[in-house]
């Protein structure tokens, strides 16, 4: 009778113990369990108007393993006081909150973005931007060179005497930039080895058209559209267009990875006064549209697969490397993340988001800005995607918009370009073409 006491008594006590051990081992989680603010990246224009709401987008990161609570925006700055109330953040995710803001004072200071948190701490960011009048320094006396990226060009901007298309005699800005710039990342992935491995992306224009990551479902649908990019292993064809003409037999049936070369520069004439013609010229396949704020020239739609068989490869940000070695643009990259999402890519560009920021400048003269105004897109845009309407650098004036179209470029453009608008001072065999009936130096259009 003692001795089944005691046993009794040992298993109480054992039974104590690993229930305490076991509650510690499943209470241990529970304890570590936070959330955290670690990331905030504010995205918007660097110029607005006297006493007009502009929209920021603010990302708030929460890397924490919980839920970040009470989740606030604040926004001050010379004149300027707002706030948001964005909720909650989820545990590893990121949330995207829109914000507007009203200057009240002009000048050039910084907005300073506070988010906090009831359990996340709290994170500030800032950012420097122009408020500027009709009759303020913003928009008079334009210093070009200000407006690109640190970079992008790699010589100060000159103005040169040049001729326009129309037969006008003038003056253009004369801009030179690396075939392989420096502001942005050209490394890729474009072609991916096998069907399952990164890829880039692609505008597919045969059936069952759309914008497309390049995984396994793409293609997958390729072949049964009769396509043979992809062998019975999975491993995908891919050449470098340089190897044969576009359409050639050496090329079809290729994912298309050209090899960049960044010895060489190339060079643009901008107008310094835009000048309009009497009728629109289209913007078709590989046509020259103009060169982006980051030192990336920008060109038309990229050669269609149905039409030439190989498939020149697009990077997550729109832009892929040519034949002769330059890297350039076939979208907008600063809103193409929009067109990603809606097209459920899976795909991130890493390009910063700003769906009204002014981007480039087309070769007639005129500005390419994102696809919105005022936190919209525009309803009186023209067939090339063009108004005129108030800007921050140039006050009233025409100028272009990207699209959420894929791709988002306009597809034609109303002013004059200047002759030889694009070329190379260093490298004469660049190709540079300029729509899919002629090419630059060094002979017809290449295959993207």
């Amino acid at each position: 009778m003692r001795r089944t006491a005691l046993l009794g008594s040992c298993a109480i006590m054992v039974l104590t113990a690993l229930a305490f051990v076991t509650g510690a081992a499943f209470s241990a989680p529970l304890a570590d369990a936070r959330a955290k603010i670690s990331k905030v990246k504010v995205s918007g224009p660097a110029k607005i108007k006297k006493s007009t709401k502009r929209t920021y987008k603010v990302r708030i990161r929460n890397s924490g393993n919980a839920v970040a609570k009470r989740v606030k925006v604040k926004v001050t700055g010379r004149g300027v006081k707002a706030k948001k109330v964005a909720g909650r953040v989820s545990a590893g995710k990121t949330r995207v909150v829109r914000i507007k803001v009203k200057a009240k004072k002009t000048g050039k200071f910084k907005l300073t973005f506070k988010v906090t948190s009831r359990n996340a701490g709290r994170k500030t960011v800032k950012k420097k931007i122009t408020v500027w009048t009709k009759s303020s320094s913003a928009v008079t006396g334009l210093d070009i060179d200000a407006l690109f990226a640190d970079g992008a060009l790699t010589s100060d901007p000159t103005t040169v005497d040049c001729t326009l298309e129309n037969g006008s005699e003038t003056t253009c800005y004369q801009l030179e930039v690396d075939s392989l710039a420096s502001t942005v990342d050209t490394d890729g992935p474009y072609c991916p080895a096998t069907t399952t491995d990164k890829g880039g992306i692609w505008v597919w224009d045969g059936d069952e058209p759309g914008l497309y990551g390049l995984n396994e479902d793409f293609w997958k649908m390729m072949a049964a559209q009769g396509y043979d990019f992809v062998d019975a292993d999975g491993n995908v064809t891919i050449t470098d267009p340089a190897e044969g003409a576009a359409s050639s037999s050496t090329t079809e049936n290729s994912c298309l990875e050209a090899t960049a070369d960044g010895s060489f520069h190339l060079q643009v004439l901008i107008p310094v006064t835009p000048e309009k013609l009497d009728t629109a010229t289209d913007l078709s396949t590989v046509s020259q549209v103009g060169l982006a704020l980051d030192g990336v020239t920008i060109f038309g739609d990229a050669p269609s697969v149905a039409d030439r068989g190989g498939l020149p490869a697009l990077d997550s940000c729109g832009g892929h490397v040519d034949p002769s070695g330059y890297y350039h643009w076939h979208f907008g990259a600063e809103s193409i993340q929009t067109n990603l999402d809606e097209a459920n890519t899976d795909e991130t560009c890493s390009v910063e988001q700003d769906t009204e920021a002014l981007v480039g400048f087309a070769y007639d003269g005129y500005g390419i800005y994102g696809p919105e105004e005022d936190g919209a897109v525009p309803d009186d845009l023209d067939k090339c995607s063009g108004h005129t309407s108030e800007t921050a650098e140039f006050g009233t004036t025409y100028h272009y918009h990207l699209s959420y179209d894929s791709p988002n470029l306009p597809t034609c453009r109303i002013g004059a370009t200047a002759n030889n608008k694009l070329t190379s001072p260093d490298n004469s065999a660049a190709a540079l073409p300029d729509g899919e009936g002629g090419g630059g130096p060094g002979g017809p259009p290449p295959a993207g």
